[in-house]
């Protein structure tokens, strides 16, 4: 079900926006040098869910699918570490390829025991998570996802 989550947010921003000229997949490089002998290759691929870049922005979403965007962490509910982790890497390395402004991410979960729609601005880079409700009419779908992508919400905290 991830793989089908994912490829519909990728196949309706194709569709449905037309801010981004670009949308799709990238597979992003490390930066990363070789010490003494260590061979590259070891490293993970980084490849995004879904990247949009337009002339002066690029979003990086990373779609996930649990039953509910946040775990349990000694007592208290969190945000799914890795997801972050994973996150804030693909936004170094974009950000490191040069090609615009800062990146943006959002990392997307199907609406399941959390309801969710959280900014914040980690290392100097805004990061979203995001619910969305899967069972409501298309309509308002659509409109939710369009929002996500609406550079006003996206400011920059003083």
């Amino acid at each position: 079900m991830e793989r089908v989550f994912e490829e519909f947010l990728r196949n309706f921003y194709k569709l449905k926006q037309d801010e981004f000229h670009h949308v799709k997949s990238v597979l992003l490089k490390w930066s990363a040098e070789p010490v003494g002998n260590a061979n590259l290759d070891l490293l993970p691929e980084m490849l995004t869910d879904i990247t949009l870049r337009s002339d002066t922005r690029t979003v990086i979403i990373d779609a996930k699918y649990y039953k509910d965007a946040l775990q349990e962490y000694h007592g208290a509910r969190k945000a799914h570490s890795g997801n972050l982790y994973q996150m804030l890497a693909y936004l170094r390395a974009e950000s490191a390829s040069g090609r615009n402004a800062r990146p943006e991410g959002i990392l997307i979960y199907p609406a399941g025991d959390s309801e969710i729609d959280e900014s914040y601005l980690i290392d100097g880079y805004m990061v979203r998570l995001y619910t969305l409700n899967l069972n409501q009419n298309w309509k308002d779908v659509e409109r939710d996802l369009l929002s996500l992508l609406d550079g006003d919400r996206q400011e920059t905290p003083v």
